[in-house]
């Protein structure tokens, strides 16, 4: 599985033979994302949920009930799959996605959704007993991922628990060669070690386990169970 930096045409410069990225910022990926899940919304809204997710979701949904939680926020939602889950079993659900015709999907199915980037939820007033990222963040450069994460701690209640879901278990940051979306999605993976170091300076770790599903060709996917650190 081959990767290309997103700077393959914007910036790449050469230092005795050696290539220098140029470090990825957001902003200049946001177009491309939008345009590859607005192509793809209907044909994601009716794709089954592999049972490993569902899994997931069941495991997350249990914390939630522990922790009395009530309001949740759906990260990089899509078209509203999870969304459907934890509203049928009576959680009060927004929905946030980049995507307009995600979220025209979401809203046609009667969930509350905005379009907006994660980095962009620290300017909303908002405050959810919890949230929920599965592969959403995976799309922010590891040059923003701080940034991202502070603005997901902005709008959780103190204590807050938040998923986080990504593949990751390698390090690497680009467009792959062979993803069948277009335009080409960015991705960065992250060690286990550099999600840890991220996260920790923002929520607290209750667990996190890695995941292997049969069709990830490299790394695994990286389960995260988190509390807001009260501050």
């Amino acid at each position: 599985m081959g990767l290309e930096s997103i700077w393959s045409h914007t910036g790449r410069s050469r230092d005795n033979s050696r290539e220098r990225i140029v470090p990825a910022k957001f902003d200049p990926i946001k177009k491309d994302l939008i345009e590859s899940y607005d192509r793809s919304a209907d044909r994601r809204a009716t794709a089954p949920v592999q049972e490993w997710k569902q899994e997931e979701r069941t495991r997350f949904l249990r914390s939630l009930r522990k922790a009395g939680a009530e309001t949740l926020i759906d990260i990089g939602s899509g078209p509203c799959v999870h969304t459907d889950y934890f509203a049928a079993e009576g959680l009060d659900v927004t929905s946030v996605d980049i995507s307009p015709s995600n979220i025209e999907i979401c809203r046609r199915k009667g969930h509350p959704a905005v379009q907006a980037d994660v980095l962009a939820l620290a300017g909303y007033v908002w405050k959810f007993d919890a949230g929920f990222a599965m592969n959403s963040l995976l799309h922010i450069p590891r040059t923003e991922l701080s940034k991202a994460l502070a603005a997901v701690q902005a709008i959780l209640r103190p204590g807050g628990l938040f998923y986080l879901g990504q593949y990751g278990g390698l390090n690497s940051e680009g467009i792959y060669e062979d993803d069948p979306y277009h335009p080409k999605r960015f991705f960065s993976r992250l060690t286990d070690a550099d999600l840890i170091s991220e996260v920790t300076i923002f929520f607290e770790i209750i667990e996190m386990k890695a995941i292997a599903p049969d069709d990830l060709k490299e790394g695994h996917f990286q389960s995260c169970l988190l509390q807001s650190k009260i501050v």
